[in-house]
């Protein structure tokens, strides 16, 4: 047998060297082309993982084209509390309670009612439009002094309840019992601290993301 080359002995290439001195290996590879090899084994491995981490994002720019139409509807929704009676007002509110609780499908997380509500401006257009609203804003401020019924909330009362519950919704759970102050600044007091309100209803709400 040819005498192996010392060079060959050394570090990992040991084993390969001694197999292919006796006859029973191939010819070692040289430390250059195992590095090359263990390179593109890498190189080849990040690819999967970029390829697998680039399946699970999801498409934003899809979703936002899909619930565009939704959010638009929100916001006009939301505007039309500047003119709703306490009825159809209370109505509306307690749809989007409803709608806030729901728990999203699996195949809906950034689609879901939820979402568009804190994706558009509808809490911060229908506050704006319950200040404009000057019966309603009335009532709300003036509730009867007695329910209609024994024991049950007057319609006032379950509606400032309802916009209670929306606000609570829509912000971090540590913020939720700002919704009661929140809600009375937007009824009673001066156009600056309800713009103040708005803005830190704004900052606070959950990222639809």
């Amino acid at each position: 047998k040819a005498p192996v080359p010392p060079r060959l002995l050394e570090g990992e290439g040991a084993m390969e060297s001694l197999l292919w001195a006796v006859g029973i290996g191939t010819a070692p590879s040289t430390p250059s082309t195992s590095r090359q090899s263990r390179a593109r084994s890498q190189h080849g491995a990040d690819d999967v993982t970029a390829l697998s981490n680039e399946a699970l994002l999801p498409d934003l720019a899809s979703i936002a084209a899909a619930t565009e139409k939704g959010i638009l509807a929100l916001e006009e929704e939301a505007k039309s509390l500047e003119r709703l009676q306490l009825q159809e007002a209370s109505t509306l509110v307690r749809r989007w309670s409803q709608g806030l609780r729901r728990k999203p499908r699996p195949d809906e997380p950034l689609a879901s009612f939820k979402a568009q509500f804190l994706r558009s401006n509808a809490l911060e257009k229908a506050l704006e439009g319950l200040r404009r609203n000057e019966p309603l804003r009335s009532a709300l401020l003036d509730p009867p002094l007695f329910a209609a019924t024994a024991g049950s909330s007057s319609p006032e009362e379950a509606l400032q309840a309802e916009l209670r519950s929306v606000l609570q919704l829509c912000l971090p759970r540590a913020a939720a019992p700002l919704a009661a102050p929140v809600l009375r600044t937007v009824l009673t007091e001066p156009t600056e601290s309800v713009a103040a309100a708005l803005t830190a209803v704004r900052a606070l709400k959950e990222d639809w993301t």
